[in-house]
């Protein structure tokens, strides 16, 4: 039978494989890029994979016996803010590379927060509902924005390459 829940434990073990996984499919792949044979380097993404996986691969296995020995608050407070640090450089990541994306995910939690806030709205608001409200408008902003950003840099990627290069 599945588990419907897990406790934070089980969920940074299964982050800490998913990475040691990653890192490994990673290396494969610039090792089956790289042909000696037909005379392809190794591209410079391709050493920077190579150079960050022992590192990757080092940290993932220190967090899991970190994992192992951690137990009460202090399992609470390390791998909390683990979890919170990895969705962080994801997002990062995701932001960097697909702006729009990360755009309908801000507005999509943003929408959620405040929805999941009011449905808990009593007679009286409480003080963390008061940050939370503002909070998601900011959110909300935020996500606009950039959904705005990736729209005009769009548009400004389509209007130069259909304009004529007049540098001669």
């Amino acid at each position: 039978m599945i588990p419907l829940t897990y406790s934070l434990k089980q969920i940074v073990g299964k982050l800490i494989m998913a990475i040691f996984a990653v890192t490994m499919i990673a290396v494969a792949e610039v090792i089956n890029q790289w042909s000696p044979v037909h005379g392809r380097p190794i591209s410079r993404t391709g050493w920077q994979i190579l150079a960050a996986a022992p590192v990757v691969v080092g940290a993932a296995f220190g967090a899991a016996l970190l994992l192992e020995k951690m137990q009460g608050p202090v399992a609470r407070v390390v791998l909390g803010t683990f979890l919170i640090v990895l969705l962080s450089g994801i997002l990062f990541v995701v932001k960097l590379r697909w702006l729009r994306a990360y755009a309908v995910l801000e507005l999509l939690f943003a929408v959620s927060v405040t929805g999941g806030t009011m449905y808990t709205l009593g007679d009286e608001i409480q003080p963390v509902q008061v940050l939370v409200l503002p909070a998601s408008a900011y959110l909300l902003i935020r996500g606009l924005d950039n959904f705005k950003k990736d729209l005009d840099e769009r548009k400004r990627k389509a209007c130069a390459s259909h304009s004529p290069d007049l540098s001669d």
